[in-house]
């Protein structure tokens, strides 16, 4: 087994952001069976690293980088020369820190290269799919001990089209705190949010991209009556985008973003979750492994989700209330369904949060650790 893990992120943590996220849970279920150092870039104005939030056994080393997001005229090109730097970074500190038997685990292309010239024992993880650049990646591909891709999709396409062989790839999905999102009392959860105890409630928690779906559902409202969505999440220009387009209508709520920590509350709160990813963008139909479907099958609520690939794989017909994507009105039929059909959406509702079992963090770390052994 190996000695140590060093894990890389190129981005702002701690940050309420998907991937920020990820990186914390990655590193606090793996740290579980193995020492486990967090690589993260030292940028300006980072937030101090709230007490708990990781396990005594993550250490995390902040890197030198050239932090110029909050130039205006550079912020096209900031991305870059913070990448370039962060992963020169990387490189130093692990040639000097790196010992044998030492596994070095990201998915980010840059520092995973550098890191290769330093450790026979890399693990790049295939969140995004490669579009560009494709040498460079089928380069790293060789390099590396391990391809982690986080769906079927992906693992197949790493095999198709890179030559990737199959018993250098891993596929894991991402995870989720079962015990953080298990069922909460509705009224409860109601009560302690602020929001009416006797309403229908559909909540979608998570970015306002648009491959995300969010127009279909807010398309949705029109096809509703006495159902109130709401909208939870969103970055602050998609929050100001979405209330003009959508915040005239009455049974639309765009909550804005929340601390993590709070988002159980809002699933626990709900009657329907939703999660109305569009078919029309690679990223939403193949790439993806959202974590909030994860977290959407621990709560036990009934779930409405758009029938694309990147979601029928994780959620069985019999788990969900599926949907054609990009159809509001379907979308609509399928919420009135679950409210009109309490039984049945309850059970599916149980199977999914029984099948979310095989989805959690510490399961997936015992898998991942087995395999690096």
């Amino acid at each position: 087994m190996s000695k140590r893990l060093f894990i890389i992120f190129h981005g702002r943590f701690p940050s309420e952001r998907a991937a920020a996220l990820y990186a914390a849970e990655h590193a606090k279920s793996l740290a579980a069976h193995m020492p486990t150092t967090l690589l993260v870039p030292r940028r300006l104005g980072r937030a101090a690293l709230p007490p708990g939030t990781l396990p005594a056994s993550v250490r995390v080393v902040y890197l030198p980088t050239l932090d110029l997001f909050w130039i205006p005229i550079l912020s096209r090109t900031a991305f870059f020369f913070s990448y370039g730097v962060f992963s020169c970074s990387v490189f130093f500190h692990l040639l000097v820190h790196l010992k044998s038997g030492d596994t070095v685990d990201t998915n980010e292309a840059l520092p995973a290269l550098a890191a290769t010239l330093v450790s026979g024992c890399v693990v790049y993880e295939v969140h995004d799919f490669p579009e560009h650049f494709l040498w460079v990646y089928a380069m790293l591909f060789r390099r590396v001990r391990f391809v982690l891709a986080t769906n079927e999709w992906k693992r197949g396409e790493l095999n198709k089209k890179f030559g990737v062989p199959e018993q250098k790839i891993i596929m894991e999905r991402n995870g989720v705190d079962v015990a953080q999102f298990a069922p909460q009392d509705r009224s409860q959860a109601r009560q302690s949010l602020g929001l009416p105890t006797d309403a229908h409630m559909a909540v979608y928690t998570g970015h306002l991209y648009a491959w995300k779906g969010v127009d279909t559902l807010a398309r949705a409202a029109g096809h509703l009556k006495d159902i109130e969505i709401y909208f939870v999440g969103g970055t602050l220009d998609d929050i100001v985008r979405f209330k003009e387009q959508y915040g005239a209508v009455q049974t639309i709520h765009i909550v804005g973003q929340v601390p993590h920590a709070q988002v159980p509350l809002w699933l626990a709160a709900a009657d329907v979750l939703i999660l109305p990813n569009t078919k029309n963008v690679e990223i939403s139909a193949h790439y993806t492994s959202p974590m909030k479907l994860f977290e959407y099958m621990a709560s036990g609520r009934p779930i409405v989700a758009s029938l694309i690939p990147s979601i029928a794989e994780v959620l069985s017909e019999d788990a969900a209330f599926f949907v054609p994507p990009d159809d509001p009105a379907a979308m609509a039929r399928a919420i009135s369904k679950v409210l009109s059909e309490p039984r049945e959406a309850e059970s599916r509702a149980s199977r999914a949060q029984s099948a979310v079992l095989e989805y959690s963090w510490i399961r997936r770390a015992q898998r991942l650790i087995e395999r690096l052994a």
